[in-house]
């Protein structure tokens, strides 16, 4: 069994610029998981989601320090379902409090994902008879309602 973390590269830990990918980690995921699997070395699930957590926190906070340090803007809020993420609040925390910044964050029980709120507008789209192939492209001035 591995005990020990699982190298899972930063995402765009290599560009200056302020934008988030996780693809690259996720295929580095599927990758640890099939060479597991393809050598019979049994992977340690918890030491395995450990790792990949880190490596979303580090590429967030270091894209975080980014912005804050290219814009100057020291007002920093944190939401949405990611903010639930007791281990990014921790380290955001700290690193906001040392840095000076104002740190912004809900209660984690109002952090969510609007996944709910997407899937709810599709489900009373689809009961007013808006019914579409697999051709269809998302259009953000779309309405709703």
């Amino acid at each position: 069994m591995i005990r020990a973390l699982i190298h899972c590269p930063g995402p765009l830990s290599g560009t200056a610029d302020i934008e988030f990918s996780f693809s690259g980690l996720k295929t580095a995921a599927v990758n640890v998981i099939n060479n597991a699997l393809k050598s019979g070395t049994e992977l340690n699930l918890e030491d395995f989601c450990a790792s990949f957590q880190n490596a979303v926190i580090e590429s967030l906070i270091s894209k975080i320090i980014l912005a804050v340090n290219k814009t100057g803007v020291v007002n920093v809020t944190l939401s949405g379902g990611v903010a639930a993420n007791s281990g990014l609040r921790k380290r955001l925390g700290i690193i906001s409090a040392s840095s000076g910044w104002n740190l912004y964050m809900p209660p984690a029980a109002l952090c969510t994902d609007n996944a709910v709120m997407i899937a709810a507008a599709g489900y009373n789209s689809y009961h007013r008879g808006n019914i579409s192939d697999l051709s269809l492209s998302p259009d953000p001035s779309w309405e709703i309602w």
